[in-house]
């Protein structure tokens, strides 16, 4: 009876194992991952999210990049994903290395969960788990962490609902709404919707065991519909926010289909489904691996190994054409498709696709369909390839073990490499030129021009190379982690007024300077010969070959007495109006009559109070506006004196609030628009969840 339990359980030791095996420098030897979107995106804003949890405060503002920028309602942010209570626990980036390890963990436990609650053997449930853990897809998608967030969770909810269906068991119907919640935490909406049709039609075929009727028909698709409302009713407290703020995001259009098709994958690369991609260890220093591992020009695929095992594609074939049941054929019409998609514009079926899924991008990442059918599929191939020995008189009890080992060691082999690590001391490392950045005290921005330094770059720089002189600039947003402010930044909302922001900045320097100026910016890091530019050069001095200081930079607030009717503009007549952005601002023509004086003072006093709150005080000797160059957006709160005041939209991208002469104290917080609503809708679903459980328990006990 013990040895069962035990043997019931030792997936997860297995589980355990391999993930050492695989991962082990980043516990055992000062490493930690740096490659692609980590390095730009993903380590720096789960360490602002783990600092901000760490102090106690709800991050949903970013002060550090944009002028200011929602960060909760980003949903790849995770500030709601439970997995993210592990930078509570340990320090970073131990913490940025768990959390990402423990979800390939969290894939291997239930994707064999799944397989073994589908009727196939232990020996199967652990071959698919290492072909699905250790294979290409999962592997390639750590360096896109919000992928990794939501692909962990599809084997969860095929597990539970499967039981849920054959059980009816209240149980397992909760634990998939919970995996559901997860799921839409994770942050990457394309592939949850992916998820959530792979086990709505699963269901399906699950209950078409039996013969179903109408009835039996509707009442699924009901329970389906409730336990999807219940997920989105619970965790609106994230995509409420996240929905409010795509209203205002330039992917509201849509995408061109040139932007949706980008990154298809060719039917070159297919050949990868048997041979694997060798990731060897100067992947990152060799200045031609690109080039060798994806001719002929070396540009880096959105996935860059697809390659599930040597034994696998053959043994779905064993699975798919040995015994075909309705299992098999479904997980073979998902594969299927999975490839379809993932070929985006290599297959004329991708423009119907784009027509009907116009806000879907990246074709790759769909590739996730063809992996979980495929490895299912391997799954069902290597119990019918152990019953066709077996029946023939051959011991199978060492092949059962061999296998498994053999398949292991060829992913490790293949996929060891693929996600480059360094030590930790990468993101410490910053060039000497931005050390006057490091150590002025003062409140400002930076910018730093990324196209300059990228501009000299060539096929022969190595990934390590571009990635250190990327960290050696602090190129946005590398500078959170050392507080630096910055006036451009990368975010995966791509809200309207950042895109305005990053379209000025490619305009010539004379234009770009403006917004600097007006943005607080104090310093700029660029390769570029500024100082000899005219119309620039009166306005910057240099400091070093690539640090140059804005002479006389707009603090980060002060006050003005002239307001200029702002009306309606475009981009184009951002650099239109010529005033002096010391003594006036624009702004809405209501405020312009009570303000017709020019005057400049700058505050006593402006502070984060934390990431939400802005606090300034100042003494003026007559009425005037205090500007703050903090981006406007819905969502910002003022108060003078403690009373609450209206915010004025200023000078196009900023805001400001009236004030009279006297001593002011002035409060600027932000909390997206409707939070308190979504965060009652949350507390009261969750709370009917746990009564109806208690209750249900209860009657349970008295029967």
């Amino acid at each position: 009876m013990i040895w069962d339990k035990i043997k019931n359980k030792a997936y997860i030791f297995v589980a355990f194992i391999t993930v050492s095996i695989f991962f082990y420098p980043l516990f055992f030897s000062g490493q930690t991952l740096y490659f692609r979107d980590i390095h730009a995106i993903f380590y720096p804003m789960k360490y602002f999210l783990a600092q901000s949890l760490k102090s106690g405060s709800m991050p949903f503002w970013c002060p550090l990049y944009y002028c200011g920028a929602p960060f909760m309602s980003d949903i790849q942010s995770g500030v709601f994903y439970l997995p993210s209570l592990i930078f509570l626990i340990f320090s970073y980036p131990l913490s940025f290395n768990l959390y990402i390890v423990f979800h390939i963990f969290l894939c291997f436990c239930f994707i064999y969960l799944f397989v073994r609650e589908i009727g196939l053997s232990i020996p199967a449930a652990i071959f698919t788990a290492i072909a699905y853990s250790y294979g290409g897809y999962v592997l390639s998608s750590i360096n896109l962490i919000n992928n990794l967030t939501v692909i962990t969770w599809l084997p969860a909810m095929l597990w539970s609902y499967q039981r849920a269906l054959t059980r009816k068991s209240l149980l397992y119907y909760l634990l998939t709404i919970f995996f559901l919640c997860l799921a839409i935490l994770g942050g990457e909406p394309q592939l949850f919707i992916f998820s959530i049709a792979v086990t709505f039609f699963f269901g399906l075929v699950t209950i078409s065991r039996n013969n179903i009727n109408a009835n039996a028909f509707m009442k699924y698709n009901l329970i389906f519909v409730i336990i999807m409302a219940v997920a989105l009713l619970i965790t609106i407290i994230q995509w409420g926010p996240t929905f409010f703020d795509y209203q205002h995001s330039i992917r509201l259009r849509g995408f061109t289909f040139n932007e949706a098709s980008q990154f298809s994958l060719s039917w070159d690369r297919l050949k990868h489904l048997l041979l694997p991609i060798s990731f060897n260890q100067s992947f990152g220093s060799d200045q031609a691996a690109l080039t060798r591992l994806f001719p002929p020009r070396g540009a880096i695929p959105w996935l860059l190994s697809i390659y599930p095992g040597f034994l696998v594609a053959p043994l779905a074939l064993v699975g798919v054409f040995s015994k075909p049941s309705r299992e098999t054929i479904f997980w073979s019409v998902i594969f299927f498709l999975g490839i379809i998609f993932a070929l985006g514009n290599n297959t004329p079926f991708y423009n119907l696709i784009y027509k009907i899924f116009p806000f879907f991008r990246f074709p790759e990442k769909f590739y996730f369909l063809a992996n979980i059918g495929l490895v299912v599929l391997a799954g069902y191939g290597f119990d019918t390839l152990m019953s066709i020995l077996t029946n023939s008189g051959v011991r199978t009890k060492y092949i059962l073990l061999v296998i498994p080992l053999v398949l292991f060691a060829d992913l490790y082999i293949a996929h060891a490499n693929l996600n480059l690590t360094c030590g930790t001391g990468l993101y410490k490392f910053s060039d000497s030129s931005f050390k006057p950045v490091m150590q002025d005290k003062e409140l400002f921005r930076v910018y730093v021009d990324e196209e300059s330094f990228n501009s000299r770059l060539s096929s022969k720089f190595s990934i390590n190379e571009r990635q250190m002189i990327s960290q050696a600039m602090m190129m946005p947003n590398i500078g959170i982690l050392n507080n630096v402010h910055y006036v451009n930044g990368r975010t995966g909302l791509e809200l309207q007024y950042q895109w305005i922001i990053t379209e000025i900045l490619e305009k010539p320097w004379p234009e770009r300077i403006r917004l600097l100026q007006l943005s607080n910016v104090k310093y700029i890091m660029s390769a570029a010969k500024l100082d000899t530019q005219p119309n620039v050069m009166e306005n910057i001095k240099r400091i070093n070959p690539f640090l140059f200081q804005i002479r006389n930079p707009l603090p980060r607030a002060w006050i003005v007495g002239k307001i200029h009717p702002l009306g309606k503009w475009t981009l184009q007549d951002y650099n239109k109006y010529l005033f002096n952005y010391y003594t006036s601002a624009l702004g809405p023509e209501d405020t312009e009559v009570r303000h017709k004086t020019s005057y400049y003072q700058r505050v006593d006093k402006i502070e984060y109070d934390n990431v939400n709150r802005i606090r300034i005080e100042v003494t003026t000797a007559q009425p005037g506006v205090v500007v703050l160059s903090e981006a406007s957006y819905p969502g910002w709160r003022v108060t003078v004196n403690g009373k609450p005041a209206n915010i004025i939209r200023l000078n196009y991208l900023f805001q400001g609030v009236e004030v009279d002469s006297g001593r002011q104290q002035i409060k600027f917080e932000y909390q997206p628009p409707f939070f308190r609503l979504y965060l009652l809708i949350s507390f009261l679903t969750l709370l009917i969840i746990m009564l109806l459980w208690f209750f249900r328990h209860s009657l349970k006990r008295k029967i």
